[in-house]
C-alpha cells in the first residue's frame, strides 16, 4: 500500500492558551486501507477528521492527499474541491428526500438511465434493493448510516472518513454492521478512516490502528498487534484489561487475560497466589498475584482468563509462563 492521505507535523489549537487539540502530528494513511482513529474524548481525533475534510484549518503544518497539498501556511483547497467524503455520527441525511434521491445527491454528469442503474447497484450493495422510495425516518438506525455511507461512497472519493459511525446503535446492530461496511469498503477497494472511542469497533473494522492522546500520535501499527502487544499502558488499557509484566527495569510487556495460563508449580514461569475469581460478560477470570512483586507493574494483580472448565480457590499456587513478545 502506498501513502494516500498524509499528516505532517500538524498543529491546530482553537483557543489561544488552551492546550492544543492536535499537535505536531505525524501520519500516513495508506491508499485502500482502513485506519482507525482510537483514542479517549477529547484526545483530538475528531479534529483531525475535520481537518483533513478541510472544516477547520490548521495552525501549522502541511496535510496532502496523493501527493498534492490540501492545506499548509501558503495553500488552501476547500472542502467540496478536497474528494474526500465525510458521514458523520447522525448521518446528515436529507429528510424530505427519498433513499433514492438522497443517493442521486451524490451522482452528477449521468444520464438519467445511467444513475437509475448507478443507484440500483449502490442500493444492492447495502442491502436496501426494494426500499428506494423511502424516506429516512422510515429505516431502522442501521439502515440509515448505510444509506449516509453510501451516498459518501457515489461521489467515489479518495477518502471516506467516518466519525464515531456506530455510536448511535445498540450492540448487536453494531455488531452486524461493523462486519457488513468492512466487507463493502474491501469489495469497492475504498481508503477509510474511522474515528471512535470503541475497541471492540476498531478491533472489528479497521486494517492499522493510530492510538492518539492528549492531541498526539502516541503509535500507529497493524491492529491485531497492537492489541497483542500494546508498546505502553495508555494504548493496551485502551483495549481493555491488561496485564504489566516487569521483565526486566527496561522491558515492560503487557499481556491481556486470554494469553495468560495457569501452569502447575515447575522450575519454569513466574510463581503465584491466587487471591480470587470474577466474572464479566460470561467468561471467568483468576486474579493472580506473583509471589515476587518485581514482576508486578504498580503492585497490580493480574487478570487471567479462565477456562470454562478450570476451577481454582484463593491460596491455590501456580506458575506463569512469561508471553513471549514486543518490548515496551
Amino acid at each position: 500500500m502506498t501513502p494516500h492521505l498524509e499528516f505532517a507535523r500538524v498543529c491546530k489549537t482553537y483557543r489561544r492558551g488552551e492546550r492544543p487539540a492536535v499537535s505536531e502530528v505525524n501520519l500516513v494513511v495508506k491508499e485502500g486501507e482502513i485506519l482507525a482513529l482510537l483514542g479517549e474524548s477529547g484526545s483530538g481525533k475528531s479534529t483531525l477528521l475535520r481537518l483533513a475534510a478541510g472544516l477547520e484549518a490548521p495552525d501549522s503544518g502541511v496535510i496532502t492527499l496523493s501527493g498534492g497539498v490540501l492545506a499548509s501556511d501558503d495553500a488552501w483547497i476547500p472542502p467540496e474541491a478536497r474528494d474526500i467524503g465525510l458521514v458523520f455520527q447522525d448521518g446528515a441525511l436529507f429528510p424530505h428526500l427519498s433513499v433514492a434521491r438522497n443517493v442521486s445527491y451524490a451522482l452528477s454528469g449521468l444520464s438519467k438511465k445511467d444513475r437509475k442503474s448507478k443507484i440500483a447497484t449502490l442500493l444492492e450493495l447495502v442491502g436496501l434493493a426494494g426500499k428506494e422510495t423511502r424516506f429516512p425516518h422510515e429505516l431502522s438506525g442501521g439502515e440509515q448510516q448505510r444509506l449516509a455511507i453510501v451516498r459518501s461512497l457515489a461521489a467515489k472519493p479518495k477518502v471516506l472518513l467516518l466519525d464515531e459511525p456506530f455510536g448511535s446503535l445498540d450492540p448487536s446492530l453494531r455488531r452486524d454492521l461493523r462486519a457488513e461496511l468492512r466487507d463493502l469498503f474491501k469489495q469497492v477497494d475504498s481508503t477509510v478512516v474511522v474515528v471512535t472511542h470503541d475497541p471492540e469497533d476498531t478491533l472489528a473494522i479497521s486494517d492499522r490502528v493510530a492510538i492518539i492522546r492528549e492531541g498526539q500520535i502516541e503509535c500507529v501499527g497493524d491492529t491485531q498487534s497492537i492489541y497483542q502487544n500494546a508498546p505502553n499502558k495508555y494504548s493496551a488499557h485502551l483495549f481493555g484489561p491488561a496485564n504489566g509484566i516487569a521483565i526486566s527495569a527496561n522491558e515492560t510487556r503487557w499481556v491481556r487475560p486470554e494469553y495468560m495460563k495457569l501452569r502447575p508449580v515447575g522450575p519454569v514461569g513466574i510463581p503465584v497466589e491466587i487471591v480470587g475469581t470474577s466474572m464479566n460478560c460470561g467468561s471467568r477470570y483468576a486474579l493472580a498475584r506473583p509471589s515476587d512483586s518485581r514482576f508486578a507493574v504498580d503492585n497490580s494483580d493480574w487478570l487471567i482468563s479462565l477456562a470454562s472448565d478450570q476451577h481454582v480457590h484463593a491460596r491455590d499456587s501456580y506458575c506463569i509462563k512469561i508471553p513471549t513478545g514486543r518490548k515496551g
